[in-house]
């Protein structure tokens, strides 16, 4: 049997190193769209009893007439998780605890 290189040996070879990669990729694709909805779920709803009771706005069109400057991201209470969400000590008890930067609510308090 001949060593070379034709195209049906080449198909072959192609074949099986490519299906481990593919397979790999294809696992790991859903993995980060699998993410982005864990972190979506999980995002305080204004709507619930503890965020309505600190008058919490995760956009700053509907927070009410504030300084610009504060905001969760300033906050002291509030710890950085992604560049735009983190987490508030107000909402920790809640399953949905995490938090906008941009957003607001009653309880802010200034980082020192």
């Amino acid at each position: 049997m001949s060593k070379t290189l034709n195209r049906r040996r080449f198909f072959k070879l192609l074949g099986f190193t490519a299906l481990p990669v593919l397979t790999g990729l294809g696992n790991f694709f859903p993995r980060i769209a699998e993410a982005a909805d864990d972190l979506k779920a999980k995002m305080a709803d204004e709507k619930d009893a503890m965020p309505l009771a600190l008058q919490y706005s995760a956009t700053a069109a509907t927070r009410p007439k504030t300084k610009a400057s504060e905001s969760c991201g300033t906050c002291q209470q509030y710890t950085t998780k992604t560049k735009d969400v983190g987490t508030c000590l107000l909402f920790q008890a809640l399953p949905k605890s995490l938090v906008p930067a941009k957003g607001w609510c009653s309880g802010f308090v200034k980082k020192a």
